[in-house]
């Protein structure tokens, strides 16, 4: 028998993506007029007509049209190509950094002698 647990903050998932369905064009047209996201959250939190987070908010605005907004993969970045990389004007060829090596760090397992 499940336990209730009364006065919970807990939601069931995906209850802030419905909040945000439900006001989608009002918070569209409100962004397009001008308005901030912080006005906008805070205006239809008064109104009780969402429940969510700010941050869920601006998460759920960002990414409306993604199957799963909240999503922590990572969008693919841009590879560089040979015509990124930096040439050098004399030889027309890739810069190249050669730092000297001052040593090399070497390690003994003996202990150490007192001499």
């Amino acid at each position: 028998m499940p336990i209730k647990v009364k006065n919970s903050k807990l939601k069931p998932r995906g209850t802030c993506r419905i909040e945000l369905m439900a006001v989608k064009e009002e918070v569209f047209n409100l962004i397009e007029i001008g308005y901030s996201k912080k006005a906008i959250h805070e205006y239809l939190t008064e109104q009780k007509q969402i429940s969510m987070s700010f941050t869920s908010f601006v998460t759920l605005i960002r990414n409306v049209d993604s199957p799963n907004p909240f999503s922590r993969k990572k969008k693919a970045t841009k590879t560089t190509t040979k015509k990124d990389v930096a040439t050098d004007s004399k030889n027309e060829g890739p810069i190249i950094c050669s730092i000297p090596r001052k040593s090399t760090m070497q390690h003994s397992n003996t202990a150490y002698s007192n001499d």
